[in-house]
């Protein structure tokens, strides 16, 4: 062989072992373990329909309602109190719900849901409410290791 098809051969082989590595890379299993763990866990399209939010602490419950303009909020702490709510702070609370993501499963099944104080009885809750019917229940529990977050 010519000294000039052996480089363009050794070349064509470097790049193909390169292209390779670099797919390996993109495609193994804990890249799509990561990749799954940053998909969000509810609906976004929920966040712009829903009617209600109930949320739950050991201090007590309070509801937070869409007014009639569905650009207004109302806090309703009993049945006949309600009160102008801002909608900065419903923004802020529905993002925070919203951007939880699948960041990473501690356990399956209620056996866990003691040691992370997941419980009914003790752990916090936001629950959103379109018209009317529970879409679903966030349950906060404990914080996490190193103040980083809570389960």
């Amino acid at each position: 062989m010519r000294y000039r098809t052996k480089v363009i051969s050794l070349a064509a082989a470097i790049v193909v072992l390169a292209a390779t590595y670099f797919m390996g890379g993109l495609f193994t299993a804990q890249k799509a373990v990561d990749k799954k763990s940053m998909e969000p866990m509810f609906d976004l399209s929920l966040k712009e329909t829903l009617t209600a939010v109930k949320v739950s602490t050991k201090a007590g419950t309070l509801t937070l309602e869409k007014g009639a303009n569905m650009d207004e909020w109302r806090v309703r702490i009993d049945e006949q109190v309600t009160y102008p709510a801002s909608n900065v702070r419903i923004n802020s609370l529905l993002n925070s719900v919203f951007d939880v993501t699948k960041y990473k499963l501690m356990g399956h099944g209620d056996k866990y849901w003691s040691e992370f104080e997941l419980e009914e009885n003790r752990a916090d809750t936001v629950e959103v409410i379109k018209d009317g019917k529970s879409e679903f229940k966030l349950y906060v529990g404990k914080e996490g290791p190193g103040n980083k977050g809570d389960y």
